[in-house]
C-alpha cells in the first residue's frame, strides 16, 4: 500500500590483511525496506519505520521489522477531529482502553486521501461497545460517512471482530467515522453511560488490491468457510434501519457457497410471528436474501433459517453464481429479534 521507502545507512568496519600489514577500511552500506504494513507482538499491525520516522509521527513501537532494519510502528489517533493519515491507523476513544466518560458527546474523524488511486476503507471494529435499546433502537451509535452516495449503516451495540467496508469515491477527502454517545443509559439500553468505548483499525486499499472488496459490499469475507453475523449481534438484538450486503470471494476451485444457521438459536428475525419456524412470504420487517440465481424462496425471515416455509428445522441455503453474496434488511422491528449468527462453506467444482 505505503510505496515509500526508508534508507538505513550502516558503517562497517573491515579487516583485510595484506602480507604483513593490517589495514582498515570504513565503508558505508545502504540499506533500503518498504513502508509496509507489519505484525508486532500483541497481534497488532503497524508500518516499517525507522526509529526516528515513528518518534516523528507520534507512533509506538511495537516490534521489529526489515529483518531488524526496522521498526514495527503502531499509529493511533484519540483526540475528537483528528485526521487519519496513515495506513493501519487505531482510532479509540480518549482514555481507552478505558471507557467512555460524558453522557452525551459526539466525536468525528475524517480520512486522508492518503494515495490517489484509492478506491476503499476497512475498519475493524476491534473493541468497541455502543449503547442499544432491547428493540434494536441505538441509544449512541458509529455513523460511517461516504463521499460516494453509499454509506454503510448506522450501528451500535456489540461490535468486537466485526469490520465494514466504506467506498472513497476519486477525489476530496476518503469519508468520516463519528462516534456519538448521547441517550445511553436510557430505559431498555443494553449499555449505559461508563460503559462505552471503541478501538477501530483503519486500513487503506488501492484500486489495484487483491485485498479490495466487490464494490458497495459493507462485508467482504475470504477463505473456503467461516462464520459472520448481523451487526450488534453481540448485544442480542437486530438494528433498525439496516441495508447492507455481506460478499463472499469465489475461491480457486471452488464453484458454489451454502449458507447455514451455526446453531439452532442463531437465527431468529421474527416478523410478526412464525416462532420455531422458517418464514419466507411477506417479510416485512427484518429479513434476509440470499444472491441471485434466488433460492426457492428469495426472502428469510422467522425463526429457523430454511428456503422451506414453515420448516421448524434450519436448513442450508446454496448460492449458485458469483458474485456470493447475502443482504440483509430491517426497518423498525417491533420484536424482541436477535439478528443471526450465519455459516458459510464453498464447495468444490464437479
Amino acid at each position: 500500500m505505503d510505496k515509500s521507502l526508508t534508507w538505513v545507512i550502516l558503517f562497517v568496519l573491515v579487516d583485510i590483511s595484506l602480507a604483513r600489514d593490517e589495514r582498515f577500511f570504513s565503508l558505508f552500506n545502504v540499506v533500503k525496506f518498504k513502508n509496509e504494513g507489519c505484525v508486532g507482538t500483541g497481534g497488532e499491525h503497524g508500518t516499517c519505520l525507522t526509529k526516528s520516522e515513528c518518534a516523528s509521527t507520534g507512533g509506538t513501537t511495537i516490534g521489529n521489522c526489515a529483518s531488524g532494519f526496522g521498526l514495527c510502528c503502531k499509529s493511533s489517533i484519540s483526540a475528537c477531529g483528528s485526521t487519519v493519515t496513515r495506513n493501519c491507523t487505531y482510532i479509540t476513544n480518549p482514555g481507552y482502553p478505558g471507557f467512555q466518560t460524558g453522557a452525551t458527546s459526539s466525536c468525528s474523524y475524517t480520512f486522508s486521501r492518503i494515495v490517489n488511486d484509492l478506491c476503499q476503507i476497512r475498519l475493524d471494529f476491534i473493541s468497541t461497545q455502543m449503547g442499544v435499546s432491547d428493540t434494536g433502537l441505538c441509544t449512541d451509535s458509529i455513523t460511517v460517512t461516504s463521499p460516494t452516495r453509499y454509506s454503510p449503516p448506522v450501528v451500535c451495540g456489540m461490535l468486537d471482530g466485526q469490520h465494514m467496508y466504506l467506498e472513497t469515491g476519486q477525489a476530496g477527502i476518503a469519508g468520516m467515522i463519528s462516534f456519538n454517545y448521547g441517550a445511553a443509559g436510557a430505559a431498555g439500553a443494553l449499555a449505559t453511560t461508563g460503559t462505552q468505548r471503541h478501538k477501530v483499525k483503519v486500513t487503506y486499499y488501492e484500486c489495484s488490491s487483491p485485498s479490495r472488496a466487490p464494490a458497495f459490499c459493507t462485508q467482504y469475507f475470504t477463505g473456503i468457510g467461516g462464520n459472520f453475523q448481523s451487526y450488534a449481534y453481540g448485544s442480542m438484538v437486530m438494528l433498525h434501519n439496516q441495508r447492507y450486503r455481506t460478499c463472499f470471494r469465489r475461491e480457486s476451485g471452488y464453484c458454489n457457497t451454502d449458507f447455514s444457521a451455526t446453531s439452532l438459536e442463531s437465527f431468529k428475525l421474527l416478523d410478526g410471528g412464525m416462532a420455531g419456524k422458517a418464514k419466507t412470504m411477506e417479510c416485512t420487517f427484518a429479513f434476509v436474501t440470499v444472491g441471485l440465481p434466488a433460492p426457492t424462496a428469495a426472502m428469510i425471515c422467522g425463526e429457523r433459517f430454511d428456503a422451506e416455509e414453515g420448516s421448524n428445522l434450519n436448513g442450508i441455503i446454496r448460492a449458485r453464481a458469483e458474485p456470493f453474496y447475502l443482504d440483509t434488511f430491517s426497518l423498525e422491528p417491533t420484536m424482541a429479534e436477535k439478528g443471526y449468527d450465519l455459516t458459510y462453506r464453498q464447495s468444490p467444482c464437479s
